[in-house]
This record gives structure tokens, C-alpha cells and sequence, in this order.
């Protein structure tokens, strides 16, 4: 009795368990966005540069759009107003930053009546805006399609 013990330990202690064979085609995908956003730096995610006033590239006198940018941790808020005749529309959130280390980042704006894109020029002070679907915020027709130019700042109008 006490070999045939000894023996069962010995073969339990040798044993190991088999493992399927792995696979030559298996793909190690993160296991999360954080995984993906942890590569993603301060200095990438600065947007300093952005904060400011813009106007629409054609306001005229019927026709105004200014944007103006803020700081809210690593994203943005925004205050986007158009002005056309009668109608008159106001939008105001935070812009989603979604690619902030890229040439042109890209952000978006989401409500339940306004969806909005943002496309920020890095190398020239700029913004494209687009909605995504027509803001229905107000009755009038008026929509923030366009570009934003960056004011030039005080300093800059009238240097010392």
C-alpha cells in the first residue's frame, strides 16, 4: 500500500498539464482605450496654443460667427455663436479631443440636438468647424459651418 502511494505521488508530482498549441495568427489587442491613451504625453495633450477668439473667415456685416476656446483639463470648452439676419444661434460644451497629438486634432461636440466637428490646424491659427447634423437649437437657419480665424491678440494689435 505504501508503494502504490509513493508511486501516485511521484506521477502527480511529474505531471505537468498540457497546453493547446498557440496560435500563429493570434493578435495582442490592449485590453482597454486607457491602455492606448497611456502613451499619450502632457506635451502631446497641450492645447494651450488653441485657447483664444475666433471669427468666422466671412463675417461681413449680415453675417458674424465667432468661436472662442478655454481651458477644461485636457479637453476644451467652447462657446460657438452665429449671427445672420434674424437668426441667431448659440452653442456652448466641451470639445472631446480625440487625436490631440496629431498634425490636425480632431474633437466633437454631442448633445442631444447638436452634433458638432473640430479640426484644429496646428501649424496655422485656424479652426474648421462642421456640423454633423443641422443644429437644432433654435428656428432660425443659420449654421456654424465654416472656418475660424484666431484674433490677433492685444499685445500684437497694439505693441508697446
Amino acid at each position: 500500500m505504501k508503494n502504490i502511494f509513493s508511486i501516485a505521488l511521484l506521477l502527480l508530482l511529474n505531471c505537468e498539464t498540457k497546453r493547446p498549441p498557440e496560435s500563429k495568427n493570434e493578435i495582442n489587442l490592449p485590453d482597454s482605450a486607457t491602455d492606448q491613451n497611456a502613451q499619450i504625453t502632457a506635451k502631446d495633450t497641450d492645447l494651450s496654443k488653441f485657447y483664444g477668439i475666433y471669427d468666422h473667415e466671412s463675417s461681413t456685416n449680415e453675417f458674424s460667427g465667432v468661436l472662442s476656446l478655454e481651458q477644461n483639463g485636457l479637453d476644451l470648452y467652447f462657446v460657438a455663436s452665429v449671427f445672420q439676419g434674424s437668426c441667431h444661434k448659440e452653442v456652448k460644451g466641451v470639445v472631446m479631443m480625440t487625436t490631440p497629438q496629431e498634425k490636425y486634432p480632431t474633437g466633437f461636440y454631442q448633445s442631444e440636438n447638436c452634433n458638432l466637428l473640430f479640426t484644429f490646424n496646428q501649424t496655422a491659427t485656424q479652426i474648421d468647424l462642421k456640423e454633423i447634423n443641422f443644429c437644432n437649437i433654435s428656428e432660425g437657419a443659420c449654421s456654424h459651418d465654416g472656418t475660424y480665424l484666431k484674433r490677433a491678440t492685444e499685445a500684437l494689435v497694439n505693441p508697446r
